[in-house]
Formats: structure tokens, sequence, C-alpha cells
């Protein structure tokens, strides 16, 4: 299939694991299997032509590499025909946050099984466990709806640009379509401040648990991570975003180089994220090895959430917000494409090593690696290390 190099690479672990698939026996009583990274491609290509997609659009490449991994990880025999209608919700769903599209955009009958999270429509997601016939829709319904947006939406990334020497001490970046973008700390402080005042379809909320006012002091620990290192106010990276519609929106935005910065991690132009680690133990935010052992060796002490249940079970929730993660990614890497959003870099700020390193294996795999890091910075006040710029 055309730009299958798009697609992401499944894990090594897949290269040795051969799975009984459709098994023949030929006249030798031979029996062939397939093996599971084969099968990851083979299901991949699938669903793109099931949904009308091209690999040629890397995000949404990326997209369906995500949903095909987490769903052969999970059953080794998975194929598209044992994907229900839940399933190709569960991807409407992810193709809609990528695009920054709400369940305003879709089929009427499918509105009554998304719900909305703190009035950001594009961050909905599947009421679980509580779908039933009064809530009654069809899988084909979901399907089309994917084919339909997929019409306007999955297109050929254009050509990444050459960089030519322009003169001595600078170069100028020329390609097909968008250029390169560069980075102008006026221009993007001048976005950063409609966004404040939500004006022109820019937008920006208060970061959680500071709504109170400039003197409020988030009440959980994550929260007042993110405010302590990238501000009190989110971002939406749009250009046309409303109260109902402005994912995704970034922790903070650095017009100009933060002068409190980790050392060569202070860019202009910069897009901020803040992670959090509380339990080192139980974080998603680390290996899913780590993260198993981890829920293994605390049994006696688990997270509610984490409670009574199975590995498969705990698979399934790190192999989620592993998706979700990327697809943020993603749409972090769609900004900034779009020439009208002046910011060319994203970072992000982990108070662990273990979930620096888990935003390096994301950041990897999308190639991104030039226009995206990801550091190391503790959560104590006392090192002085902040992303804010005022």
């Amino acid at each position: 299939m055309e730009c299958r190099e798009n697609l992401p690479d499944p894990s090594l672990r897949m290269d040795f694991d051969l799975l009984p698939s459709a098994l023949e026996v030929g006249t030798l009583g031979l029996i062939t299997a397939e093996a599971a990274s084969a099968r990851y491609y083979r299901i991949a290509e699938g669903l793109a032509r099931l949904y009308g997609i091209t690999f040629c659009d890397r995000a949404e490449a990326q997209l369906i590499g995500q949903f095909t991994h987490f769903k052969v990880g999970i059953n080794r025999s998975f194929e598209i025909a044992d994907m229900d209608r839940g399933d190709h919700l569960h991807f409407l769903s992810q193709y809609l946050l990528l695009h920054g599209l709400s369940y305003r955009d879709v089929d009427e009958g499918l509105h009554a099984v998304m719900s909305s999270n703190a009035q950001d429509y594009t961050n909905w997601e599947l009421l679980r466990g509580t779908i039933t016939g009064r809530w009654d829709y069809e899988m084909s319904t979901v399907i089309s709806e994917i084919q339909r947006l997929a019409q306007t939406h999955s297109v050929p990334t254009p050509p990444e640009s050459v960089a030519e020497e322009a003169s001595p001490g600078g170069t100028i970046i020329r390609g097909e379509g968008i250029d390169f973008p560069t980075c102008d700390p006026a221009e993007a402080r001048a976005f950063r401040s409609r966004a404040e005042r939500r004006v022109d379809g820019h937008y920006s909320v208060a970061a959680a648990g500071t709504a109170g006012g400039t003197n409020t002091t988030p009440p959980r620990p994550a929260m007042r991570y993110q405010v302590n290192k990238c501000g009190r106010r989110e971002y939406s990276l749009r250009t046309d975003a409303s109260h109902r519609s402005y994912a995704p929106l970034a922790d903070g935005l650095a017009p100009s180089r933060p002068p409190r910065a980790k050392g060569g991690y202070a860019f202009a132009c910069c897009i901020l994220e803040a992670k959090f680690v509380g339990n080192r133990r139980t974080t998603l935010y680390q290996r899913k090895r780590d993260f198993l052992r981890g829920v293994e060796d605390s049994a006696d002490a688990l997270p509610r959430r984490f409670e009574g249940l199975g590995r498969l079970s705990l698979v399934a929730i790190w192999e989620a917000k592993r998706l979700d993660q990327a697809n943020q990614f993603g749409a972090y890497l769609g900004a900034i494409a779009d020439p009208d959003i002046p910011y060319w870099k994203v970072v992000y700020i982990c108070s662990r090593d273990m979930a620096r390193d888990y935003f390096r294996a994301i950041i990897r795999a999308a190639i991104a690696m030039p226009v995206a890091k990801a550091c190391t910075s503790s959560a104590r006040l006392t090192t002085g290390q902040n992303w804010i710029v005022l």
C-alpha cells in the first residue's frame, strides 16, 4: 500500500512472535503461521482501505498504526471482522480528536453515545459500560461517518522541505507547499495575547485548580507542577477555536526564550507540556513492562482504578493512555505545520526520568526529534526551573 513507511514500526517483540492465523494444512501436512508484525501491517492496511484513509497522511498513518498495535497486542488472533460497533466508535473518537472536531461533526444518531469533558466537546469519551438500546446505533453508521470525514481530512502530507545555503551565516528553507516554520517571538507573543483575550478564533482557559484567582494554589500535585513549570493558563493551538471546540490545548506557551528554563531546553516559540508522576510504581508514563511489574509489586496498596483488574485489563489501560498521548503529540505536530500558528517546538517537562523516557519514545516513533524534546525537571521549587515567559 502506498506510503506504508509512514506507519509506526511494530514493537520488536512482534518479530519473534508467530501467530496462528487462518491455519492451513497443505498436502504435506505443514501448518503455516503469520508473524505478529506481518499481521500488524496487514490489518493496518485493511483498516485504511475500509475507512478510506491514505497512509500518505502521516498523522493518520500514525493513528491507524497505534490503534492496530493496541488491538493486535491485546488479542493475538485479532482480525478486522472481530471489531464491533464500539471498536469503530472508539476509532471515530480518536479521529475527531486528531482533527480538532467535535461530536457535532458526526451523524446526529451518534450524539447520545458521546459525553463532554469540562465543556470541551472535542475531548469526549464513550460512556463506558452503559450503552443500552436507548442509545441504539448501527456499526455501518459509524464506518460511514469515518469514510465521510476521511474524504475531507485524509490528504497526503506535503513533502518535507530541503535546506539550501542562502548566505554565509544563515540558511533558507525551501520546498513545496508549506515551508518549514521559523520563529518570530513578536508574532508568537501576539498569538498568545489573542488567546488570553479569546479574540478572533483564539482561546485559552485557566489551568486546573487556578480558576479562583491569581493567588489560588492548585490542590493536586500534578496541577501544581503544571502551574509552577508552565504558568496559570492553557492555550488552544487553533485559529478557529471557541468555548465548545478548542483542542489541542497546550499547558503553556513560551513566545520568547524562558529565562529560567533548564539548560538546553529553553526555546522560543515553544509549546509546553508538563507531565507529573505521582506514584512511580503505578504511573502510566513508563514502559509497559515496568508498569505491570509495579502494579504487581504494589498489590496491597493499589490506586482504586487498578484494584481487581487482571493483566489484560491493565495492558488495555496502558495502551489506551499511550494512544491518547501519541494523538496529543500528533495534534501538536499539526499545529507546528500550520503556517498561522507561530510555534515550532514542543518541550515535554517531566517530573521523573521514567516519564521523560516515555515521551522521548513517542517523539522518536513520530520521527519528530528536530521539533520536540523531553526533559526532567524536579517538582521541588528550590530548583528554580520553569518555562514561564511573562
